[in-house]
């Protein structure tokens, strides 16, 4: 029999975020900036980083006999949620509040969307070891390395520092694996059920012309619906009117937000940014479109939940075209094997690029040399290439390319490479860009939405129960 606690909808957040949220706890101590989108892992960082992963000792000191060491909290599927665990997670989040400058919200309603959040983690984490999924040590290692490298701090000095701004260094590197690996878990369950057609990219494309654009800077408040039991209903629809009327009578949306909304940005004092009105869930467009700035919408019924929006301001984005750079390419690439090892390889580059410029045919020697067979086919011919396409190695090697001349031989991911630049232009690629604005938005909001169902039958086929009163 399930717990009556279960945790359906009181917190739901898209899968994107999933990783976002966590990750900005980067964010979290004064001085340390939001982390950027994953780093690739360097392995010179990473083993670096392993040198020195363990947080410095503390001496312990003795405790009285009796004194309560810790105590559970919550169980989630027979698994115990620890009160320490919980304090640990709240001074990482109440640091990134600081940090962002916002009011502390009421440690009673913040603790308690914190135990929601490590109940949700555990669902997903244990889902996750369930497949075999996991954050390679070596990736944390390499994420940790790069945050103290941005904030100029040695890494083996690393642990004592989080120390000194009130933070477990176990505790922070634990979220970021965690948050690793529930991305990895979204990616493995959901991404390969999301489909986007041509049709779906055109119909986008037809709706959103290029043309100036109406945006709203708004920060949301959502609370959940249990829709199939009323007196949970009532009884959202009585506290999303309360916070409203606190929230038109001075308190702080951003303190309200981290203390009572489930969205994924509540951490960022609900935060959503610039956003056109045609992204908002349809029920909220007329509300939201008859506010003026800093007016507070009565809250606004929608799949997610009930939504109180607060809008900031207002702006027209023009669409201009959008112009690149493209190179016009064609490449030769070999690969060192056991018995032709990379001196070889590179002797005979080298002696490839000397008969090109003699006057050899680059097709020809492409096709019988090539080991890449979608360009080699083409006598190795690349086409039209932008900057986007193209890895750190050949932007490197292009910027000291003159049109007509060939490259000296350079590493690249999939071995060893020649090129010559054929032609270079500044092209409108408005129409391609759009294309790929629309596939990602059209990929992004199918994601969120698989990854929310997803997520939401976890929750309904887990057993959680609360065991303190501020739980509830």
């Amino acid at each position: 029999m399930k717990s009556p606690q279960i945790l359906k909808s009181r917190w739901r957040t898209g899968p994107l975020a999933v990783l976002a949220a966590a990750l900005t706890l980067a964010a979290c101590t004064p001085s340390l900036p939001p982390l950027a989108p994953l780093p690739v892992e360097h392995p010179t960082v990473a083993s670096a980083a392993n040198k020195t992963l363990a947080a410095p000792a503390r001496p312990t000191p003795p405790l009285p006999q009796g004194m309560l060491l810790d105590k559970v909290v919550a169980v989630v599927n027979g698994s115990p949620i620890l009160l320490s665990q919980v304090f640990d997670e709240e001074n990482l989040l109440f640091a990134e509040i600081k940090a962002r400058g916002f009011q502390r919200p009421p440690r009673k309603a913040f603790r308690r969307q914190v135990l929601t959040r490590l109940i949700r983690e555990r669902i997903e984490i244990d889902e996750a070891k369930h497949h075999g999924i996991e954050a390679p040590p070596n990736q944390v290692s390499a994420i940790m390395a790069s945050i103290a490298t941005r904030n100029h701090i040695p890494f083996a000095q690393f642990p004592a520092w989080l120390e000194r701004q009130g933070i477990s260094y176990q505790a922070y590197r634990r979220q970021i694996a965690h948050a690793l690996t529930v991305h990895r878990l979204l990616e493995a369950a959901v991404g390969p059920t999301v489909t986007v057609s041509k049709s779906e990219i055109a119909a986008y494309l037809r709706r959103h012309k290029l043309r100036g654009v109406e945006e709203d800077n708004l920060s949301e408040i959502v609370l959940p619906v249990a829709a199939d039991r009323p007196s949970a209903l009532i009884k959202t629809q009585k506290e999303a009117k309360s916070l409203v009327a606190a929230l038109r009578h001075g308190a702080s949306f951003s303190a309200m937000a981290v203390a009572h909304s489930i969205a994924s940005n509540s951490l960022r004092g609900g935060a959503m940014g610039w956003i056109p009105l045609r992204d908002l869930p349809r029920p909220a467009r007329p509300v939201v479109a008859a506010l003026r700035p800093h007016e507070i919408s009565n809250p606004v019924a929608t799949g997610e939940g009930y939504i109180i929006y607060k809008l900031h301001g207002r702006r027209r984005q023009e669409l201009g075209h959008v112009y690149a750079t493209e190179w016009k390419l064609e490449r030769i690439v070999l690969t060192p094997t056991p018995i032709r090892g990379t001196k070889k390889i590179l002797a005979t580059l080298k002696r490839l690029r000397l008969q090109v410029l003699h006057g050899a045919h680059w097709s020809a020697l492409a096709r019988a040399l090539s080991v890449d067979p979608a360009v080699a086919i083409n006598g190795g011919h690349m086409g039209w290439v932008r900057a986007g396409q193209l890895s750190p190695p050949y932007r490197t090697v292009l910027k000291h390319l003159r049109v007509g001349q060939v490259s000296a031989p350079f590493a690249t991911r999939s071995g060893w490479a020649i090129i010559r630049l054929l032609g270079k232009r500044r092209h409108n690629v408005t129409h391609q860009t759009l294309v790929q604005e629309a596939y990602e938005k059209i990929f992004t909001r199918k994601f969120d939405a698989a990854s929310r169902a997803y997520e939401n039958r976890l929750f309904d086929e887990s057993i959680v129960h609360d065991l303190v009163p501020w739980a509830s």
